[in-house]
């Protein structure tokens, strides 16, 4: 699977800011190679930009600034815009709120699945604000998730960020569930990871033998998950990737 291909591509070179409102690491990567600025105080994204020596970034953002969904058609219009409209659609039958407050991509990744990306006008434009104040060109606003989607090689990604977590199931060629989960403890985590597992297997013949699993703050250590998954599940492979990991793959 070449979702790389599929969802987004890079200029190389490009210098990327990984950022999140909801915990207090920023990574960066610069000329001299991945660094981790950490404070005790939150950095905030105003404050990461004017210490930097570039003109021009892009930044990740966590998870937890998108919607996504995953929408299936059993038959496609031909013409773009009708293909458009009918996704709105779809989106306004399933989605409370007023879609003309969010900025909408979406991603083609089989003859008739659609990957949807929703998010806020309002956090674009205070991204956009954050730039401009700063004197920079802001050249993409990507989101964390859709990166670990590139470089994932299992049919399960987590994706944990203080305790938030966000699972995909993935078949060969795309994304067949996703769901955000707020857990309490590792265990709590590998419980509802292992009812999704067997959704997999059960319901739309995913059988998961491993999990790429993206840790970005570790408010959990990587033996307390470990030792979670051991106990809770039968998994061949258990690999974890930083956020540092996602920027090198990227640049």
């Amino acid at each position: 699977m070449d979702i790389a291909k599929k969802i987004t591509s890079y200029i190389k070179g490009e210098i990327f800011y990984f950022y999140s409102d909801s915990f207090k690491q920023n990574y960066s990567n610069t000329k001299e190679g991945l660094n981790l600025l950490y404070s005790r105080e939150e950095i905030d994204l105003g404050s990461l930009l004017s210490s930097s020596p570039q003109k021009r970034s892009s930044v990740l953002l966590f998870s937890d600034n998108f919607i996504f969904n995953i929408l299936k058609f059993e038959k496609l219009p031909s013409k773009k815009n009708e293909v458009d409209e009918m996704l709105t659609w779809r989106l306004s039958k399933i989605f409370p709120e007023d879609l003309s407050k969010f900025n909408h991509n979406y991603y083609k990744m089989d003859k008739n699945t659609f990957f949807s990306i929703l998010i806020t006008k309002e956090k674009l434009k205070e991204i956009h604000e954050i730039y401009k104040e700063n004197n920079m060109a802001l050249t993409f606003v990507g989101s964390t998730l859709v990166e670990a989607l590139n470089i994932s090689k299992e049919n399960l990604i987590v994706e944990v960020c203080g305790t938030q977590a966000f699972i995909v199931l993935k078949n060969s060629t795309a994304p067949v569930f996703i769901r955000k989960i707020i857990f309490s403890s590792p265990e709590a985590l590998f419980r509802e990871i292992k009812k999704i597992i067997s959704y997999g297997k059960k319901k739309v013949n995913v059988e998961v033998l491993g999990i790429d699993f993206f840790n970005y703050d570790n408010k959990f250590k990587e033996i307390s998950i470990r030792t979670a998954c051991n106990k809770i599940l039968s998994i061949e492979r258990l690999k974890f990737y930083s956020a540092k990991n996602i920027l090198e793959a990227i640049v």
